[in-house]
């Protein structure tokens, strides 16, 4: 989650953003003071406390960090599927994508919870990008409506040769109606070469 969540430029300067606020778990605070108390007082009890919950948190920030700076120079953003990714996640590698010029493949396979809202962000990317080759968005829930977005990317987008939108296991996408599909191949109709799987 903290991958597809930190925006990929403050990954790249991690180490000045960590250098001049230190992460201070302590100074966190909670809706309710009750429950600031009670956490603040599990924390202090475990071994090493406040200082190694900073440690343990600074690591993960770190290791987040180079991972999406690794990911913005490579050829292909491929996050796990059954990950938990959400419309907001998807949006977020969407943001990536529109100013990335390296990244080739882009695959969100089986995470159900993008939907429409985040086929609509990663289409309004593809409006931009003139790199991204292959988009696999395989069983994450998107319908009718974020076919009509995607379908419309495609109009103006010409770098995309490879789409997948089935459901994973029998390969036949059940959230997507006729009319959404029938969208999506008039968009690509005459592109020879042009892989779409719905």
């Amino acid at each position: 989650k903290l991958l597809v969540q930190m925006h990929w430029f403050r990954a790249v300067d991690v180490e000045a953003v960590l250098a001049a606020r230190p992460v201070d778990a302590k100074a966190a605070t909670t809706r309710k003071e009750a429950d600031k108390e009670k956490i603040d007082g599990f924390v202090e009890a475990m071994p090493g406390g406040f200082e190694t919950l900073n440690a343990t948190i600074t690591k993960a920030i770190q290791e987040a960090a180079a991972a999406i700076a690794e990911q913005f120079s490579a050829s292909e953003i491929r996050l796990p599927g059954k990950s938990g990714l959400t419309a907001h996640d998807a949006a977020v590698v969407a943001e990536i994508v529109k100013s990335n010029t390296s990244v080739t493949k882009v695959s969100l396979m089986s995470n159900e919870e993008i939907g429409d809202e985040g086929a609509k962000a990663l289409a309004e990317a593809l409006k931009v990008n003139a790199t991204v080759k292959t988009l696999y968005l395989n069983g994450c829930g998107i319908g009718d409506d974020g076919a009509a977005a995607l379908a419309e990317a495609l109009r103006s987008n010409t770098s995309l040769t490879t789409l997948g939108l089935y459901f994973v296991y029998d390969y036949i996408n059940d959230s997507i109606g006729e009319q959404g599909k029938q969208l999506l191949r008039d968009a690509v109709a005459g592109r020879q070469g042009f892989q779409l799987y719905v």
